[in-house]
């Protein structure tokens, strides 16, 4: 894509993964300016504690990286120990994708929202 495109026509995963110093990162980073990025994900008790560990790592790293404003669980879990970075929704069964999408265009429209797994890290 040009960088001089509308960025708001193209999927979101082509804006947040331009080249850092790119003309079109330099467009992604104005625009985040106006926009929160947010990862809306799911979370439960995993009964396998090395791949709990793996999860909480996964989300630590999402929280603590400055480009993610927040981070949304979908959560099947009593977990309440999360910074203040992280909105818990409590639910009862895994999530659907038509149901992150639901959350997703009831109270979280006008921002870049990744919808994903729990153990998708962002580097950017």
């Amino acid at each position: 894509p040009k960088p001089e495109e509308d960025i708001h026509k193209r999927p979101v995963a082509t804006a947040v993964t331009a080249a850092k110093g790119s003309s079109l990162d330099k467009h992604v980073q104005t625009d985040k300016k106006q926009r929160k990025f947010v990862i809306l994900t799911s979370y439960y008790d995993e009964p396998n504690p090395p791949r709990q560990q793996e999860l909480e790592k996964s989300l630590l790293h999402n929280v603590n990286n400055p480009n993610v404003d927040e981070v949304v669980l979908l959560s099947q879990s009593n977990v309440t120990a999360w910074p203040s970075k992280v909105t818990i929704k409590p639910i009862v069964t895994q999530p659907l994708y038509s149901e992150f999408f639901a959350y997703a265009n009831a109270y979280l429209q006008g921002n870049i929202v990744a919808v994903q797994n729990t153990d998708i890290v962002w580097d950017y």
